[in-house]
């Protein structure tokens, strides 16, 4: 049965940067993310891995693990430590056993534009076999990417909390931090701008799940 869904495929940057105790952190970070989600997921090659999950997830997914990198590194005194990623939207063959061996566009699309995204060059691109929303998805992509890229560790810990559905006096809470510094690193980091972006993808893409 052939059924539409998102594959991501990810590296992590700078992995090489990154001490040992840093990177199996993050690693184990990402797969309670991955876990938590109950999505199908692998690592390979020490710093890459690929998922899959459900179109309407991926963006927000994107922008969740790529924080995480984010404020991951910086506690392990690293910098510079980010995760590429590239989205891929179509039929697969399902039931899906195994990552590495399964087929279908979502797969082909996820690891064709991964082998053409530049080291440095954007970090995140979205494709799909619709020429309109795969044009639209790549101008989400751009700025969605843009956004992520600038945002500093303390943006980054602010915007990974409010991607899970937490208030801002919530966020203030966990990161012991006042409301209004909460409030003031969402605004430097475009958090508004970012939900807009995630709002439009939802739009788009469920008019590619109903066609």
């Amino acid at each position: 049965m052939k059924t539409l869904k998102a594959v991501i495929t990810a590296d992590i940057v700078n992995s090489s940067l990154l001490g040992n105790r840093a990177l199996n952190s993050l690693l184990k970070s990402l797969e309670k993310q991955f876990n938590a989600k109950g999505l199908k997921f692998g690592f390979y090659r020490g710093d890459s891995f690929h998922a899959l999950c459900e179109v309407s997830e991926a963006l927000k997914l994107t922008c969740i693990v790529r924080t995480l990198a984010v404020k991951t590194s910086e506690k392990h005194g690293e910098k510079g430590c980010d995760i590429r990623i590239s989205i891929g939207i179509g039929r697969i063959n399902e039931p899906v056993k195994e990552l590495g061996i399964a087929k279908g566009e979502a797969f082909v699309l996820s690891g064709r534009e991964m082998d053409k995204l530049e080291k440095n060059g954007p970090r995140l691109a979205i494709r799909c076999p619709d020429a309109l929303a795969d044009t639209g998805l790549s101008s989400i992509a751009l700025f969605t990417d843009f956004i992520i890229t600038k945002m500093t560790v303390k943006q980054a810990e602010v915007v990974h909390e409010l991607l899970h559905g937490a208030t801002q006096v919530e966020v203030a809470k966990r990161l012991k931090k006042t409301q209004s510094t909460v409030n003031k690193h969402a605004g430097s980091a475009h958090w508004n701008e970012l939900l807009r972006l995630l709002e439009i993808y939802d739009k788009m893409t469920n008019l590619l799940i109903k066609s």
